[in-house]
């Protein structure tokens, strides 16, 4: 998970803005539901949701923690 936040981390700045998140969140999503539309209205609303999730410490940013936290199944 390491090497791909960096990927995504567009402006290396070591978090994930909604939008970096957007694109990595959707691209997990259609690998895994082909049907899923991403950029659509829907997906939009989807991302937002997984974000606010996501960023725990509500900073408006996601760091590598709180993306691994994110992905990982809860028991």
């Amino acid at each position: 998970m390491g090497r791909d936040f960096g990927t995504y981390d567009k402006d290396a700045n070591g978090s994930l803005s909604q939008a970096e998140f957007g694109v990595w969140v959707s691209g997990l999503r259609k690998a895994s539901e082909p049907a899923f539309a991403p950029g659509s209205a829907d997906a939009n609303v989807w991302v937002g949701q997984a974000f606010a999730q996501a960023d725990a410490d509500k900073n408006k940013s996601v760091s590598q923690a709180e993306v691994t936290n994110f992905l990982t199944p809860k028991k």
